[in-house]
C-alpha cells in the first residue's frame, strides 16, 4: 500500500489535514496522550503508516457518517466508533457488492498504481468492530476535548465534532459546499436543518469549518456559513425556493443552486 497517496497540512497545534488522494479528507488531532483519527477515506492508501509517522500516541477513530469514502480505511485499524444511526449503512459500505459497484462507478478517480490485483485484494477486506458514539460524547485526548454533535441529514447518523481549544468544527459531510440530501439514508430536510440550527447554539466555540472533503490546498467555511444554510434550506422548506431537475448516477433529485453552496434533496422529503 501506497502512503504518498496523502496530501498533509498542519491546520492547528497538532491537528493534520489528510487528503486522500482528493476523493475524502481525514483528520488527525494530537493529544498529550492520545491522538484522533476522524474518518479514513476510501483505504487506497497506508492510511496507518501516515498517521504513525506523525504520532507514536494510541489512535482512536471516529467515523463521521457510514459512507464509503469516509469508513473504508477503517480495516486498518482495530476499532472504529460511530453513531448507531448508521451501522447498516457502515456495513452494507464493506459488501463486497457495494465496493465492486463503487470501484467501477468511480474508477477514473482510483490512482493508476493500484492495481487490479490490489483491487481484488481490497474488496474482499473486513471492517473493524465498532463502538457507538452520540450526541454529547467528549472525547478526552490529554489536553485537548473534542464534543460530539448529532446531525441527522445527508446520513441518519452524522455527527459532527467541535474542538473549542483550536475553535474548529469537523462537520464530515453535514456542512459542504455540495450537500447530498437525495440519498435512501438521508433525512427530511426539516430534520436537517434543525440540527444545523442546533449547531448553531455551538457557533460560539468555533471560528473554522472543516468539512469532509476540505482539499489540501482549501480554505475552511467560516461560521458565516451556518446562517447561509439555515437561510437557505428554510426557504426550500417554506416552499419560497424549488429547484432544479437532475439525474445521474447517485440518483433523481432536485437541485437548487445557492451563493456559495449547493443542495441535492428528494422533494418528497422535505
Amino acid at each position: 500500500m501506497n502512503k504518498d497517496l496523502y496530501l498533509l497540512r498542519e491546520i492547528g497545534n497538532g491537528i493534520y489535514l489528510i487528503d486522500d488522494n482528493k476523493n475524502a479528507t481525514a483528520y488527525l488531532v494530537i493529544g498529550e496522550k492520545k491522538a484522533l483519527l476522524i474518518d479514513t477515506g476510501v483505504g487506497f492508501g497506508d492510511l496507518k503508516s501516515v498517521v504513525n509517522g506523525l504520532t507514536s500516541l494510541p489512535i482512536t477513530v471516529v467515523n463521521t457518517h457510514g459512507h464509503s469514502d469516509h469508513v473504508w480505511g477503517n480495516f486498518q485499524f482495530e476499532e472504529a466508533y460511530i453513531s448507531n444511526a448508521d451501522i447498516h449503512l457502515y456495513e452494507d459500505s464493506y459488501s463486497k457488492e457495494e465496493r465492486t459497484n463503487i470501484i467501477e462507478m468511480f474508477r477514473n478517480t482510483i490512482p493508476p498504481e493500484i492495481t487490479q490485483k490490489e483491487l481484488n485484494e481490497w474488496v474482499e477486506l473486513k471492517p473493524c468492530k465498532t463502538l457507538p458514539i452520540k450526541q454529547g460524547d467528549l472525547i478526552d485526548l490529554g489536553g485537548k476535548v473534542l464534543k460530539v454533535i448529532e446531525v441527522p441529514g445527508h446520513t441518519k447518523g452524522s455527527i459532527a465534532l467541535i474542538d473549542e481549544g483550536a475553535e474548529i468544527l469537523f462537520s464530515g459531510d453535514s456542512i459542504i459546499s455540495r450537500l447530498w440530501m437525495h440519498l435512501e439514508e438521508s433525512t427530511d430536510l426539516t430534520t436537517y436543518l434543525n440540527g444545523i440550527k442546533a449547531i448553531r447554539e455551538y457557533s460560539s466555540n468555533f471560528k473554522n469549518i472543516y468539512c469532509g472533503h476540505t482539499k489540501y490546498d482549501e480554505e475552511p467555511f467560516g461560521i458565516s456559513f451556518i446562517e447561509d444554510i439555515i437561510m437557505d434550506v428554510t426557504e426550500i422548506v417554506e416552499g419560497k425556493k424549488v429547484g432544479t431537475y437532475l439525474r445521474d448516477q447517485s440518483g433523481e433529485c432536485l437541485v437548487c443552486e445557492f451563493k456559495n453552496w449547493s443542495i441535492w434533496y428528494n422533494p418528497k422529503r422535505i
